[in-house]
């Protein structure tokens, strides 16, 4: 039968706003536990809450009760909310972000003592250890962040300590039974134990932990009724090493110490055995992650002694193998079918339990054997739909402005139900990731789809400072945020309709956060290449975002723009709201009510500015909601007010086609 002829834009599509609101996995934590699996669930019609998933024959078992969400609030994008050890269960809790021991038939009972003031202490990163012989107490490490009146007073921002609280929950109601373990630099992150040694990742300002960390050990001293630390050295990162990203340091059971350092200009792997260090497995490709969560893992030790890793490559992520025996040989990619993995957890069988996916299969929990299979352990949410349905990502790379190279995927449109008009060309929307220290993947993602489906090509950009290309690429955003970036989303139209693939004329702009500055900053430019765009939750305003984000960003803006008060008028000169005088086209704007990262009142200005100039604006303030939308009625609202929005203004309500 053949298909029916529907312009580009406005075709009838079955996957619906509200099958993006299914459990999400894309930033997922998993655990092993002996040989069981578990992972975390993000449920936007449980309130946006964070469920704990244990692995059985033909699915899994919710383990945390209702009332409880399994969610860290560290640095305000969390991370390691919750471990596993032995079946008990010991999690953050959202609420009050106080640690909580679930043992298996138990209830949750709080270990860790109640703040000063509500989430006074944050606490993520959790790793459990035995205690001392003979005083049978286990402790969990954890990341605490305290935001209590005294030590913001002293200090002027929270403070980061990593901390060790006893799970016999004697800390409940006696802060003082928390341990201190360290104190001092401004973030901590990675804890990890071995025997009687302990490491753990520390930087300070300005850097963020993808421009500069350290590596630092000491000797944990389990053999008292309360932990302490040894003199503490450096690793990797130190003050006669090179300025370096180091993160994930995780022992081997010979007490050899593998991290991750970017050091060749590449996230790569590197052993430590107390007197030197060896690049394992030199390569220019990516083996870690931007680590704007706690709790990451990318790398892990098989039973027979070689290391499972990420490996993403010209935007292409899989799984690969490093052969320790074999200094110097590249990583052997694994065959899987899986085009990105974000995080790895190897079991003691040789499987490797992973949050990864491909081109028709979304981010989900999945178990690869040694010798590559995939096996769904959760499958995702039934759509009703077949792969017929999905349109598939190609990775380009096009040039852009003062010769650089940029990167991006690509997404034809595509609908087995409908056929285009005869040389006609689809409307184009561009999708930026935040950060913008982050990168986009080619795992099946709905919300591509709900576009592709529609008739929209999209454009899905690794703007220049993204990661995923090596250090390089990721640096050469310093101190061109809002120029080298909006250069990329203009080239890749003009790329795209050099090439014939999309209408220029009818090209939108939309990206979250760091994506939403880039996207205002476009709107806002002189070359008006976008007829439309829209911004969740961008950044308008530099110097106000300076003065009002959270600790962990508040120098990330000193690399992006350049430091202050020196470079004062170029954050002026590269804020969106400078120039609302050049914003020319309609545009929509959805924010979260109680965002910490980028305030309401970034998204209110653009829209007070927009209807002043009697712009068409829609702007949606969404009650509950923080930095990215958790609740469904959120999600489907948002999704369904764009398109709406992008049908009218770029004139695709056609009379005579079928609903949209």
């Amino acid at each position: 039968m053949e298909s029916a002829r529907v312009p580009h834009g406005c075709w009838p599509s079955r996957l619906t706003a509200r099958m993006l609101t299914v459990p999400s996995l894309r930033s997922a934590e998993i655990q092993v536990d002996g040989d069981t699996c578990w992972w975390g669930e993000t449920r936007p019609d449980e309130g946006g809450r964070t469920q704990v998933v244990r692995h059985r024959a033909g699915g899994g078992v919710d383990v945390l009760p209702d009332g409880f969400s399994a969610r860290s609030r560290v640095h305000e994008y969390g991370g390691g909310a919750w471990t596993v050890d032995a079946g008990t269960v010991v999690f953050c809790n959202d609420a009050d972000q106080r640690v909580y021991r679930l043992d298996p038939g138990g209830v949750p009972t709080a270990v860790s003592p109640a703040p000063a003031v509500p989430r006074g202490w944050r606490h993520g990163d959790l790793r459990v250890v035995p205690g001392a012989r003979g005083h049978g107490v286990r402790w969990v490490l954890a990341v605490r962040e305290s935001h209590n009146p005294d030590l913001l007073a002293r200090n002027g921002e929270p403070v980061d300590e990593l901390v060790a609280i006893p799970l016999d929950g004697a800390a409940a109601a006696d802060p003082a039974a928390v341990a201190v373990l360290v104190t001092g630099p401004d973030f901590v992150s990675s804890p990890c134990v071995h025997g009687e040694e302990i490491a753990w990742v520390q930087w300070n300002h300005p850097n963020m932990p993808f421009d500069s960390t350290t590596v630092m050990v000491a000797d944990l001293h389990l053999d008292e009724a309360v932990p302490r630390l040894g003199p503490a050295r450096p690793v990797a990162g130190g003050p006669d090493d090179p300025p370096q990203s180091v993160l994930q340091p995780r022992w081997s059971d010979d007490g050899d110490l593998w991290f991750v350092s970017d050091r060749s200009g590449w996230w790569n792997l590197y052993r430590w055995d107390g007197e030197r260090t060896v690049h394992v497995a030199p390569v220019e490709a990516e083996l870690g992650l931007p680590p704007w969560t706690l709790g990451g893992r990318t790398h892990d030790a098989l039973p027979d002694g070689r290391v499972v890793t990420v490996m993403v490559r010209d935007g292409l992520g899989g799984l690969a193998l490093v052969d320790p025996s074999r200094p110097g040989t590249e990583p052997r990619r694994l065959d899987t079918g899986l085009t990105s993995v974000q995080r790895i957890a190897a079991l003691p069988s040789g499987a490797v339990l992973a949050v990864a996916g491909g081109p028709t299969l979304p981010l989900t929990t999945v178990l690869v054997s040694p010798d590559g299979e995939v096996e769904v352990l959760r499958e995702p949410e039934p759509t009703g739909l077949d792969e017929s349905w999905w349109s598939t990502g190609r990775p380009f790379a096009y040039p852009s402005a003062d010769g650089r190279v940029a990167r991006a995927v690509f997404y034809p449109p595509h609908n087995p139900e409908v056929t285009p008009p005869e040389g006609a060309r689809p409307p184009l929307v561009v999708m930026l990731h935040g950060g913008p220290t982050a990168q986009t993947d080619t795992a099946l993602r709905y919300p591509v789809q709900y576009w592709t489906t529609r008739g929209f090509a999209v454009a899905d950009i690794d703007y220049t400072g993204s990661t995923g290309y090596g250090r390089g690429y990721r640096q050469a955003l310093d101190g061109r945020w809002g120029v080298a970036d909006v250069e990329d989303c203009l080239a890749v139209v003009r790329h795209l309709a050099a090439e014939g693939l999309v209408d220029p004329g009818r090209a939108a702009i939309r990206g979250g956060s760091a994506g939403g500055f880039t996207t205002l900053a476009a709107l806002t430019h002189s070359d008006n290449t976008f007829a439309t765009g829209a911004s969740h939750y961008g950044v308008a305003d530099l110097m106000a975002l300076v003065r009002d984000t959270h600790k962990f960003e508040s120098h990330y803006l000193e690399r992006l723009i350049g430091p202050l008060p020196e470079a004062v008028d170029v954050y002026r000169e590269r804020s969106p709201l400078t120039h609302v005088d050049r914003l020319a086209v309609p545009l929509a704007l959805f924010q979260g009510a109680e965002d910490a990262v980028v305030p309401p009142e970034q998204s209110r200005a653009i829209a007070d500015a927009a209807a002043a100039r009697g712009l068409d604006c829609e702007y949606v303030e969404f009650p509950g909601e923080q930095h990215g939308f958790r609740m469904a009625e959120s999600i489907v609202r948002a999704t369904e007010t764009e398109l709406a929005f992008y049908r009218r203004v770029l004139g695709l309500a056609d009379p005579d086609a079928p609903p949209c």
